[in-house]
């Protein structure tokens, strides 16, 4: 009923069988060096109350499987670095809302990456954005694009190819400027009409105009020439310069 001390150099208990502890107070175990619990078996601690774990340094290693369960919150607390090395597969499934904040926040794939979004996919950024883009790029769009901005700029250093299946319409408020530097062709199934207040066709060189395969009009720097072919196989020439006109 009253207190009980064992000391001694080396103190060893060994059960066969069961060995039960019964504390009705407070259990402490001080021990100024090293303590090593080995376990042949299951290792089963319950408390109803909290457990705090402190540590220099604080390793759990398992060879097979590792699960932890937590009924109510899980908070991470690091004042330093967190790094996590997974030789396989990477899994994580919320059911409700994923917030990562950080000063950068880098995702590499060595392979592929998908992300998949059920819904609305938003992209909220102060700064600037950046894709660089070492392959091919596709973007499939089943609903509409729109693509707002300051200023809006495309540059292809190849080729550049806009397939439109419907109506394109072009609203410029403003100017518009087409520079090519090489050959510009424009062919028209149905009709072309244009419209301004001035149009000026200017060319360095000549200018022409055909109707059919039979009437045109070349217009050169100092000359205009009208030919009419007819049905008859007869050709109308008009030739139009400064010192008069001509007819062949």
């Amino acid at each position: 009923t009253g207190d009980v001390s064992t000391e001694g150099k080396n103190i060893s208990s060994t059960a066969t069988a069961d060995m039960t502890n019964t504390v009705g107070g407070k259990l402490v175990n001080n021990v100024t060096g090293n303590m090593e619990n080995t376990i042949g078996g299951d290792l089963k601690n319950v408390v109803t109350g909290d457990v705090s774990t402190e540590g220099t340094n604080i390793t759990s290693k398992s060879t097979a499987d590792m699960t932890n369960t937590v009924g109510g919150k899980l908070v991470n607390n690091v004042t330093g670095n967190m790094e996590n090395t997974i030789g396989g597969d990477l899994k994580n499934v919320v059911t409700g809302d994923v917030s990562t904040e950080g000063k950068n926040i880098s995702s590499t794939a060595a392979a592929d990456m998908t992300n998949t979004v059920g819904g609305k996919l938003v992209n909220n950024v102060t700064g600037n954005l950046e894709n660089t883009v070492g392959g091919d790029l596709k973007n499939v769009v089943t609903g509409d694009v729109s693509t707002e901005g300051k200023n809006i700029s495309s540059t292809a250093t190849a080729d550049m190819t806009n397939t439109v299946g419907g109506k394109l319409v072009n609203n410029v408020t403003g100017n518009m400027e087409n520079t090519v530097g090489g050959d510009l062709k424009n062919e028209v199934t149905g009709d072309v009409f244009t419209k301004g207040k001035n149009i000026t066709n200017q060319a360095a060189d000549s200018i022409v105009d055909k109707v059919g395969e039979n009437v045109s009009r070349t217009m050169t720097g100092n000359k205009i020439t009208d030919i009419v072919k007819g049905t008859d196989g007869t050709t109308n020439t008009v030739n139009n310069e400064a010192s008069g006109t001509t007819f062949e």
